[in-house]
């Protein structure tokens, strides 16, 4: 019985620190080729939840108030990704646009591929 894991309780919770993914749809307004080039790469493209802001903060729109943070970023989309205190290459996402989050940014990264191949 020793090869038993036991029952951890899992929360259904996002937590600072969970990898994220987020919708596709649109929500930024920039012109619309780069509008589609930021949607595609952060529905594609595994972030982190770093920090939540207070929505009373001056530059807080509506319920963005989740700071996603990005590895790497695309040369052409660098500009459209912020310094978010000490984090850099950051969004701002509200709760409704985080379609998956986990612990493990593996996970996720699976769910991208069978999504892109359709398994």
């Amino acid at each position: 019985m020793k090869h038993i894991k036991t029952y951890k309780k899992s929360t259904d919770k996002l937590e600072k620190g969970d990898y994220v993914l987020l919708d596709g749809e649109k929500y930024v307004e920039y012109e619309d080729s780069i509008v589609d080039k930021i949607l595609q790469f952060v529905s594609t493209t595994v972030g982190q939840y770093v920090k939540k802001l207070s929505t009373k903060q001056a530059d807080v729109a509506l319920d963005w108030v989740y700071v996603i943070q990005y590895d790497v970023i695309p040369d052409d989309l660098k500009l459209y990704f912020n310094k978010e205190g000490k984090y850099l290459n950051c969004r701002r996402s509200s709760r409704s646009k985080i379609v998956k989050y986990s612990k493990s940014k593996e996970e996720l990264e699976i769910n991208l591929m069978t999504k892109k191949y359709n398994l």
